[in-house]
């Protein structure tokens, strides 16, 4: 289960990088077999095209405007560190839950 710090911090980050790349929408989801699902956002949908790339082995980044699969992995690899103590704090909530 994904806390709700987490889910405000995604989004925070969504609207920082749809702001700044001037994209309609940016969103995070989670990998769940061959499906995905949404854990936060920004924007509102449009009838583009939405790309996606793989943040980590949890974590997926989707996005409809005009930002290269290359742009989108420099704006990642920027915020990797954040990305580890996101998933690091999120880790530590859920075995403090399974205890």
């Amino acid at each position: 289960m994904v806390n709700d710090r987490y889910k405000q911090e995604l989004a925070r980050i969504a609207a920082d990088i749809g702001e700044r790349q001037k994209l309609s929408y940016v969103y995070f989801s989670r990998r769940l077999g061959k499906r995905r699902h949404f854990l936060a956002g920004w924007g509102q949908p449009g009838f583009t095209e939405t790309q996606h790339l793989t943040v980590n082995d949890q974590l997926d980044l989707a996005w409809q405007g005009p930002m290269s699969q290359t742009e989108a992995k420099t704006v990642i690899g920027s915020l990797s560190e954040i990305f580890e103590q996101l998933h690091e704090s999120q880790d530590e909530l859920t075995a403090t839950r399974e205890k």
